[in-house]
């Protein structure tokens, strides 16, 4: 029999918790053992550790180390929510620095890709490259708005413009892959397409019969992307 133990999955991954210097103790789980840059994950609104699939962190975590975690304020991560995309952003780093870890790699997804990309511009000798998955830049004719449909299930008529990022995203000079599903209603194509020409020489990747959920529908073969990706010069 081999000596050596299994891999532990995102479903066996322990919850830790981490004090950073802001006071707040942080949940996360760590999936995944590689000497690659780790990937911090950046969940979508309203989620948490639990709202991961598992199968898309155990394909993302086959060749690198994989960090979820809870931001200040939600599930079981001490303080109170931050009302801003700015201050979430700056919450996100005091994380990454508490993790002392050097470099990292960003994935953001849905508000989170909007977190990533703030990060991205104000901390950018953190990151080294960054996965947007259903996102859009701050600005665009009728970004600030959303489908009845949308509004329906999320219980706000309007976002306002605080709550995204400037067409400033022209100066992260990060590499960056832009990616999302054909038919999202909450972030329409148009607008990745949007966010991949504005930030210089992004990536973009649409996939086929798809909505928000897209990096989980498609959980294999995003992973895939995403890892050619994050190993390319």
């Amino acid at each position: 029999m081999s000596g050596t133990a299994p891999v532990a999955t995102y479903v066996d991954s322990d919850t830790e918790v981490l004090s950073a210097s802001n006071g707040v103790e942080y949940a996360y789980r760590v999936t995944g053992t590689s000497d690659a840059p780790p990937l911090v994950t950046l969940q979508h609104f309203r989620g948490n550790l639990d709202s991961w699939d598992p199968a898309l962190i155990d394909a993302l975590a086959a060749g690198r180390r994989v960090i979820t975690f809870d931001n200040r304020g939600v599930a079981a991560t001490s303080g109170r929510t931050p009302s801003t995309m700015a201050q979430m952003a700056l919450d996100a780093i005091d994380f990454i620095d508490a993790l002392d870890i050097g470099e990292v790699d960003l994935l953001g997804f849905s508000i989170g890709s909007f977190l990533a990309q703030e990060i991205a511009l104000i901390r950018p000798a953190s990151v080294r490259k960054v996965v947007l998955a259903s996102s859009a830049p701050k600005g665009a004719s009728g970004m600030h708005g959303w489908a009845p449909a949308v509004i329906g299930a999320v219980g706000k008529p309007e976002t306002s413009g605080e709550e995204y990022l400037l067409e400033r995203v022209s100066a992260i000079h990060k590499p960056v892959f832009v990616a999302n599903g054909d038919s999202d209603p909450m972030i329409l194509p148009r607008y990745s397409y949007l966010l991949a020409g504005l930030i210089p020489g992004a990536r973009l990747k649409i996939y086929p019969d798809s909505a928000h959920g897209f990096l989980f529908q498609h959980h294999a073969q995003f992973a895939a992307d995403v890892d050619a990706f994050l190993a390319s010069a």
